[in-house]
């Protein structure tokens, strides 16, 4: 059967029809073990104060991010930290609306269209970037594992998803390493068409560009340094949101609470995991010994507070660079003449 238009477009309710359903009954779930009016008193009784400082922590959180991507691209290209953090928190914003991670194609394309940097480059760089994140998340699930008895899921599907995130990682390490600068004559290449054997050709050197934080031990050695402070970024903002809603609950609770958010991204069931991310985290909440009902209260926080966050530096960045929605997917380039970055 070929595939047209309105196939696609069924594909994609089909789609929308189960995550909607499932975030649905995830909530039901979720407010089936707490008590409303409980969960209520919880929001009247929150510090909102700290709840702000939490909100300023993820914006610099947000700020720490794009230097982390910056380095990831510093064989691709140069781009100004102010560009870049605009792209960035575009991004996030795109994500924020549309299913998908379409936001990462926006901040790719915003990032070539206005500096002219290599999308080929980019996407290995987000890859390289995604196996080294994972890496850590598995050495903070294995730690959370081993000193706060943090089950998030069964030990058979843990020990798969760390195999794979640590054999992809060394096997795509190793392929830095080795990859000729000028793409290589191997027989399975030769098989492919003419134009795309010719466009593969063009964008090799900056795919193997895109990898330079697997190759460069300095520079993997900087990005990963990175990564370990966003996470700590991280739990220190997930603390500060739990004094907002008095969980009392020591900082090293947060661990397993960072961790759980993070394998949640990784792997996204719903929209905005909307449903999966309140379960989660209430279950992490309760099984450290938090109210389910307070839990409940600063998981809905804290999706509120972020996307409020993420919307507004968005819209800012939008207005200051100067993009238009049209602009976040077009692959026409634009002179960055005039623009915030």
């Amino acid at each position: 059967m070929p595939w047209t238009n309105a196939r696609a477009s069924a594909v994609l309710r089909s789609r929308w029809t189960f995550e909607v359903t499932l975030a649905a009954a995830l909530l039901a779930l979720a407010i089936a073990r707490t008590d409303l009016s409980d969960v209520g008193a919880a929001f009247t009784r929150a510090r909102y104060g700290w709840a702000m400082l939490a909100v300023l922590i993820y914006t610099l959180s947000r700020l720490l991010h794009t230097i982390h991507w910056q380095f990831y691209l510093r064989k691709v290209g140069r781009v100004p930290l102010p560009g870049l953090l605009g792209a960035f928190v575009i991004g996030n914003f795109v994500d924020n609306v549309l299913p998908a991670r379409i936001g990462e194609i926006a901040r790719i394309q915003i990032v070539a269209n206005r500096y002219g940097l290599s999308r080929a480059g980019m996407v290995a760089g987000r890859a390289a970037e995604a196996l080294l994140d994972g890496v850590t998340t598995i050495s903070l699930l294995v730690i959370a594992v081993v000193l706060f008895r943090f089950a998030f899921a069964p030990a058979a599907l843990f020990w798969v998803a760390a195999t794979f995130v640590v054999v992809t990682f060394a096997a795509l390490a190793l392929a830095s390493r080795l990859l000729p600068r000028e793409l290589p004559g191997w027989r399975p290449l030769r098989l492919l068409p003419e134009r795309a054997g010719q466009a593969l050709s063009d964008a090799w050197p900056r795919i193997r560009d895109g990898l330079e934080a697997l190759r460069n031990a300095r520079l993997l050695a900087i990005v990963l340094a990175l990564t370990v402070a966003g996470y700590a970024m991280e739990t220190v903002m997930f603390w500060t949101f739990g004094l907002a809603f008095r969980l009392g609950l020591p900082l090293s609770a947060y661990v397993s609470v960072v961790v759980a958010a993070g394998v949640v991204r990784v792997f996204p069931i719903t929209f905005q995991n909307i449903g999966t991310y309140e379960v989660v985290l209430l279950e992490v909440l309760a099984r450290q010994g938090a109210p389910r009902d307070a839990a409940f209260a600063y998981a809905l926080a804290t999706r509120v507070f972020a996307s409020i966050a993420i919307t507004t530096m968005g819209l800012l960045a939008m207005w200051l660079m100067r993009v238009h929605p049209r602009d976040l997917f077009t692959m026409r380039r634009r002179d960055p003449a005039g623009s915030a970055g």
